[in-house]
């Protein structure tokens, strides 16, 4: 799977002048809807150390669980700071931690089947996760396999400033099975979500952005605020094979929510070509401390979207669409 292998060396972590800036991260959202479940999955890469972070949200009851400012929803999160290892073998996802010891407190390994880029645009690119986390009073673990349905798409930014690029995958298949302390959550033809983000990014930023699907359609969205922002928004429409459904529609968006507790709110996504409305399922406020030099700082939400997309010249129901929020702010 071309650009899925990790891009930035990392062998060098003794030297500090080495790669200082360069960060990069994957990010995998897993939603099955019969059940109101979202799994959000982000494992950070950095010069000195690595964060995995495994969050689960319920959309059954965003009053149930209301911690002040941070939390709303019922979810469960564990999370690994530590050395991830990553394979070296040329287009093949592959990170792990304690991949030859299961029965560690923490478990992680994330692989697919080796591929270039045509394996990916005819959609037969396949992964597997497994995972698992124990502690005294809380255990989490999770078995899934997914299946490309649709083509990706790449973006590329800032090449005179600060290089930045993603992949980004859609409208996934998913089965598996979630147990949280000992229930099992079984998953069947769920849709999941990936992406694989890297390069040097601004030190101090801030974003908001949506990764969201449904039937019939897919978007992702991210307004990056400040010096050399990234910006993008692309949709898919359609079912057939084609990676020219990807459309790039206006990249100026607006995220907007008035009032005092915002997450409880409905919020409004907007741009000449996108008027959509954002309902806030469950969601909680995530601090990654990652020493010495990260410190981020994000809002992440379990969302339903719907709403209307103009797609040349013809504006198009979206249809419901679940996937993730987030408000980000922080130093990378």
């Amino acid at each position: 799977m071309q650009f899925q292998e990790q891009k930035v060396l990392l062998s060098q972590r003794w030297n500090p002048f080495i790669e200082l800036k360069d960060k990069e991260w994957w990010y995998t959202g897993i939603s099955d809807e019969s059940q109101k479940l979202f799994i959000g999955i982000s494992v950070i890469r950095t010069k000195f150390i690595d964060s995995i972070d495994i969050s689960v949200y319920f959309g059954d009851d965003i009053n149930g669980n209301i911690d002040k400012d941070n939390s709303g929803g019922h979810w469960e999160q564990v999370s690994y700071m530590g050395w991830i290892k990553c394979g070296k073998e040329e287009n093949k996802l592959d990170l792990s931690v304690n991949r030859d010891n299961p029965d560690k407190s923490f478990y992680f390994d994330y692989t697919d089947v080796p591929g270039g880029r045509a394996d990916s645009d005819s959609c037969k690119n396949e992964w597997n996760l497994d995972f698992s986390s124990n502690k005294k009073d809380f255990s989490m673990s999770g078995s899934f396999m997914m299946n490309q349905q649709i083509p990706r798409f790449t973006k590329y930014d800032n090449f005179f400033s600060d290089t930045y690029t993603l992949l980004h995958y859609f409208q996934n298949k998913v089965s598996g099975t979630l147990n949280i302390n000992g229930t099992d959550y079984k998953i069947e033809n769920g849709l999941g979500y990936q992406d694989h983000c890297y390069g040097t990014v601004p030190r101090k930023t801030k974003w908001h952005w949506i990764a969201v699907q449904g039937e019939t359609c897919a978007l992702a969205s991210l307004m990056n605020y400040g010096p050399y922002a990234q910006q993008y928004t692309e949709s898919y429409f359609g079912n057939v094979f084609n990676k020219n459904d990807w459309v790039r529609l206006n990249q100026d968006v607006s995220f907007e929510c008035y009032g005092e507790n915002r997450f409880q709110k409905h919020w409004r996504i907007t741009s000449p070509d996108m008027h959509l409305k954002c309902e806030i399922l469950s969601w909680n406020n995530q601090n990654n401390w990652i020493p010495l030099f990260v410190n981020l700082k994000h809002y992440e939400c379990y969302v339903k979207v719907e709403g209307h997309i103009k797609v040349n010249n013809e504006w198009k129901e979206t249809g419901a669409m679940y996937g993730v929020l987030e408000e980000h702010f922080g130093k990378w």
